[in-house]
């Protein structure tokens, strides 16, 4: 999926749960994994200016990131 950013968000698969999400400080993406490698929070996604930042939200295995092929 794509998504445009343009502020911050939190990444997950249940984002929506987090207080950060509630309060509106963090919009939500969901991820839809099964298998269950996602965490219900896993990344924060910061933009300031041109630059975007992805922080991990305590996930148990991290997070990483990849550029497309």
């Amino acid at each position: 999926a794509a998504h445009v950013v343009d502020g911050g968000y939190l990444v997950g698969r249940t984002p929506d749960t987090d207080e950060r999400v509630r309060a509106g400080e963090l919009r939500p993406i969901v991820v839809d994994d099964k298998a269950g490698s996602v965490a219900n929070a896993h990344a924060e996604i910061r933009v300031s200016g041109w630059d975007v930042m992805v922080v991990d939200a305590g996930s148990r295995d991290g997070t990483y990131v990849s550029s497309p092929d």
